[in-house]
């Protein structure tokens, strides 16, 4: 986590989230957040109470258990919580994905952009470039829209090509697409599979 970090706050016995953000930390000691300004008098910040928090980092969800060591009003309202002993990764995708630099070429609308695949798994992968200025039409990419890339796997002589829907899109020095595949043979899956496996080890 870094200073000044979203953080969503929920108490064991309840469902709901609270927002708030990382203030300060003492590695191994405590953090310091902003006490959540909806916080009713049912959800006092009490000494030892026990919380769940969760934060973003790189696109993928964390969280972990904590208990509340202070809580002050004044000067300003801050809480001091136990610092994490154990994070865990929140894993949405229903399949492994891993990290990867694989040179890749993005089709939409007959024109091409050079970029890589930097992650991966059977359901998709994620999509870079910095090509922007030879291939403009993908600054107006909206989300459901349908793409076609190239790239080649280990294990495969030859590019092959992936069919897919842009699902999110990320836009600062270049530009990111989540790409979702689509009807990919099984073949092809096995072979995605065999590379998340073996890069995984």
């Amino acid at each position: 986590m870094e200073i000044g970090s979203d953080l969503f706050l929920q108490f064991k016995d309840r469902e709901e989230y609270f927002p708030s953000y990382l203030i300060g930390l003492k590695p191994d000691a405590y953090i310091i957040i902003k006490t959540p300004a909806v916080l009713g008098k049912e959800y006092g910040l009490t000494k030892e109470r026990q919380v769940i928090l969760k934060y973003k980092h790189l696109g993928e969800v964390f969280r972990f258990n904590a208990s509340v060591i202070e809580s002050l009003d004044k000067p300003f309202k801050i809480s001091f919580i136990t610092y994490p002993e154990q994070i865990e990764k929140i894993e949405f995708r229903n399949s492994p994905r891993v990290f990867c630099s694989i040179p890749a070429t993005l089709n939409y609308k007959d024109n091409e952009v050079q970029g890589a695949v930097t992650d991966i798994s059977i359901g998709g992968c994620r999509f870079k470039t910095n090509d922007i200025n030879k291939f403009e039409d993908i600054i107006l990419i909206k989300r459901d829209e349908e793409i076609t890339l190239y790239f080649s796997l280990l294990g495969l002589e030859k590019i092959k090509e992936f069919n897919g829907t842009v699902k999110k899109i990320g836009f600062d020095d270049d530009i990111t697409l989540r790409i979702g595949f689509k009807e990919i043979d099984t073949e092809f899956s096995d072979m995605i599979a065999s590379y998340v496996e073996t890069t995984s080890e």
